[in-house]
């Protein structure tokens, strides 16, 4: 864990009030929630250092000594960072000693679904499901799956999601970029037309509310299919009608999305 994840574990949970008790003797309360003591980084006779229980900052306002808890103890007892790091790690309670975490964070379908505003059991249906890594790889990440099928359903491809980090998502080793979702063209062709939509979740989204909509590679698949003679291909910011909106894309508009959720093209087949 970098020194600076330290830093702020250090500031939630330390007691500013305790800290600065322990360190000032006879701090008195000021309006504004502030407390006044004598200065101890130069000579002073009236109390002219001002600290704040609530944010941890100090001021003098003689000698314009200023900064957080770590700036005070380090002028105060004349110790480097990690010095002061340790020593309020201490006060704090917070182990220094833990082991650092990876570049990959792990993600459950509780918090996915949570996030994207999805029905987890609706999830399930879809076929997405956790994934572990091994300890050996990406950190031994717990993972989100989604299944990449091909026309009849059989799964061809896997990406899986992480929490966070450099990259958030992985292809399973050997596994080919494809279209999410081409195991609902029989769904497209029946209605006749289908949103092509730039992730799983805005798939997801569109599924869980009817609307037929396969996921596009990001950056590749639109131009591809502007160039196909058997499609029309119409860019719309705000509606697929005359109307402002029609209500299926009025649906779309779920807590937690902007505009209208996601960014979307709308495909009109000329030929199948």
């Amino acid at each position: 864990m970098p020194l600076p994840d330290f830093k702020t574990q250090i500031l939630d949970r330390l007691s500013f009030e305790s800290f600065y008790q322990g360190e000032l003797p006879q701090l008195k309360a000021t309006s504004g929630g502030n407390h006044q003591a004598l200065c101890p980084f130069h000579e002073d006779k009236n109390p002219s250092l001002s600290v704040n229980f609530k944010t941890g900052l100090f001021k003098c306002f003689a000698c314009e000594a200023q900064g957080d808890v770590f700036e005070f103890y380090m002028r105060r007892h004349g110790c480097d960072f990690k010095e002061a790091l340790a020593a309020l790690g201490r006060q704090a309670g917070v182990d220094l000693t833990a082991k650092p975490q990876g570049q990959y964070r792990p993600l459950t379908m509780k918090e996915f679904a949570l996030a994207k505003k999805l029905p987890y059991d609706f999830l399930v249906t879809q076929g997405v499901a956790e994934y572990q890594y091994p300890p050996e790889a990406f950190d031994g990440c717990r993972t989100v799956n989604f299944p990449y099928k091909d026309s009849n359903g059989k799964a061809l491809s896997n990406r899986r999601r992480f929490g966070a980090g450099k990259d958030k998502f992985k292809w399973k080793k050997g596994d080919k970029t494809r279209l999410y979702g081409l195991w609902k063209l029989p769904k497209i062709r029946t209605a006749g037309w289908c949103l092509l939509v730039e992730g799983e979740s805005d798939a997801l989204t569109c599924w869980l509310h009817g609307l037929p909509a396969p996921v596009k590679r990001p950056g590749r698949a639109a131009a591809a299919i502007s160039q196909t003679p058997s499609c029309r291909l119409c860019r719309r910011s705000r509606s697929i009608s005359g109307r402002s909106r029609t209500p299926a894309l009025e649906t779309l508009k779920a807590p937690g999305r902007s505009s209208c959720g996601m960014r979307w093209l709308l495909i009109c087949p000329v030929s199948w």
